[in-house]
């Protein structure tokens, strides 16, 4: 080498029971629980890295998906994508599967900037969830009154119907979800009177 030392080089001669089968096996089972779960419990995925293959596949399987803004959820790579289709359309996975694309075709439900918005954002929607199936809904006390005169009225035109949610439901109790996804339909979670709603 240039300091004067032999480097020491190594032939790789054979490969003798690689993973790849357990790691394609395991990848099965994940997503046969995934897909079984989803019918029985409470599932969802948090993309946080770029999520390809059987990764993209088990997300979706999830009834909630929380993507991360630079996490693309793709099932192949944007250049095996250019090859099947002869030409170069996309120049990065992030064409393919970032929360713009995911968040607008209902794949995804919530975006988040990082991590700690990330784990916040599923606590809170942990926090309508029955600890148990068929347990009752967690109540969460609040300070708002039920009795509360509603402040909004719906004009005669038309409005934005996430003013008359937010005042409806108890204060700041109502995360918008799929906010991206059908612009005329408004979806998400919310609390009346302490119960999820």
């Amino acid at each position: 080498g240039a300091d004067g030392h032999t480097a020491v080089r190594y032939r790789l001669k054979d490969i003798v029971d690689g993973i790849g089968h357990e790691c394609l096996q395991g990848s099965g089972l994940i997503a046969n629980a995934t897909s079984s779960a989803y019918r029985d419990i409470f599932t969802l995925s948090y993309v946080t890295g770029r999520a390809m293959g059987i990764g993209a596949y088990i997300a979706r399987l999830s009834a909630r998906v929380v993507q991360h803004a630079d996490a693309p959820i793709v099932m192949t790579n944007f250049t095996s994508i250019n090859k099947a289709l002869g030409r170069d359309i996309y120049v990065n996975n992030k064409q393919m599967g970032s929360p713009k694309v995911m968040h607008s075709n209902g794949v995804t439900h919530m975006v988040v900037r990082d991590d700690l918005s990330g784990v916040g954002c599923i606590l809170n929607w942990l926090s309508y969830i029955p600890a148990k199936k068929g347990s009752p809904l967690p109540f969460r006390p609040t300070a708002d009154p039920v009795e509360r005169p509603l402040q909004f009225f719906p004009p005669r035109a038309p409005y934005d119907p996430r003013q008359m949610l937010e005042d409806f439901f108890d204060c700041d109790s109502f995360t918008e979800t799929m906010a991206e996804w059908g612009k005329t339909v408004v979806t998400g979670r919310a609390r009346l009177g302490g119960l999820p709603i």
